[in-house]
């Protein structure tokens, strides 16, 4: 629908400038896809203990989704942190995202109070941001996938994903518990499932090399994967022979290639839930965060997995 960068001067403007752009933006407006936001302060720089809810209104405006925002800060710790967190609905009266109803798990940008390069695009059914943390790429994903199922019988697919699910995590970890949600790592994303439950989503989760697959079961335990950076299908044991991306070049007439990223489970839904609405994995092959690319007439902005450049690290983000 409609996207902007420019420059956050600490981890409270680029809230702010989230905000401001979810509910204001005139394109937004325009189309009737402009978030409403229901909990937090309207205008300003928030404070560390505001809390946020937005409400967005999918492509009809007759859809109620819901995306929650807050902060875990610690200066000695040298984080700055914005935590998203989805929910089935809202109660007004209550002033905190923790007792809303049906809240799933929080999913942290890590970030620090320095300015930072934003870029945020937004519909009415989702939105994602990323910022550039000193030489790295934090990133998030908040809203519906487009499900496969009919929406009768997937009425909420809600999916949050940002970069850890550690609300202390320092932004310049390597760890597992920093990583994007295109790739990510320990309980770093979820969604919730038709059953009403919430999932996490995994590609890593013993350590930065080794792979966990087919670990799904209910928040607060074990999750499941993103394709195609954890391609190896449902089943199997060996990354390295069934790992897709790594072979994936440039096409013959030099152009980058796009994958859909799709949630895939395995029980009791097996198999690929839907796509990721406008985000891609992308070729590695002579590309870098912030490459500008064009695929058939649609320009697409390229970024790394945080502070991640291998041939499995980049993802891009369809500017429309």
């Amino acid at each position: 629908m409609t996207w902007e960068t420019g420059t956050a001067s600490n981890y409270l403007d680029l809230a702010a400038k989230i905000r401001d752009f979810l509910v204001s933006d005139t394109t937004l407006v325009g189309a009737s896809e402009n978030w409403e936001l229901v909990m937090g302060p309207a205008s300003g720089t928030p404070l560390v203990t505001d809390e946020f809810l937005f409400k967005g209104p999918g492509l009809t405006g007759t859809d109620e989704i819901f995306v929650g925002l807050k902060f875990s800060v610690s200066v000695p710790g040298d984080y700055y942190n914005l935590g998203f967190t989805g929910t089935k609905g809202n109660f007004p009266a209550e002033p905190t995202l923790d007792l809303q109803p049906g809240r799933g798990p929080y999913s942290w940008m890590l970030c620090w109070n320095q300015p930072m390069t934003y870029w945020i695009h937004a519909t009415g059914r989702r939105f994602v941001v990323t910022a550039k943390v000193s030489t790295g790429y934090t990133g998030l994903y908040a809203g519906l996938i487009l499900p496969y199922s009919p929406p009768s019988s997937y009425l909420y697919p809600l999916f949050i994903g940002a970069t850890s699910g550690s609300a202390t995590e320092r932004w310049g970890s390597s760890s597992i518990y920093n990583r994007g949600f295109s790739d990510p790592g320990n309980d770093g994303c979820s969604m919730l499932f038709p059953d009403g439950n919430w999932y996490f989503f995994e590609n890593y989760g013993f350590n930065d090399v080794d792979r966990s697959y087919n670990k799904r079961a209910m928040w607060p335990n074990l999750p499941t994967a993103i394709y195609p950076f954890n391609s190896r299908g449902l089943t199997g044991s060996n990354e390295n022979l069934n790992e897709v991306t790594k072979f994936i070049g440039k096409t013959f007439d030099g152009s980058y290639q796009l994958l859909d990223l799709r949630p895939t489970s395995e029980n009791p839904l097996t198999g690929f839930l839907g796509i990721m609405d406008g985000v891609f994995w992308v070729t590695h092959i002579e590309n870098s965060a912030e490459n500008i690319i064009t695929i058939d007439s649609q320009d697409y902005i390229v970024f790394q997995n945080m502070l991640r450049s291998g041939i499995r690290d980049y993802w891009a983000l369809r500017l429309d």
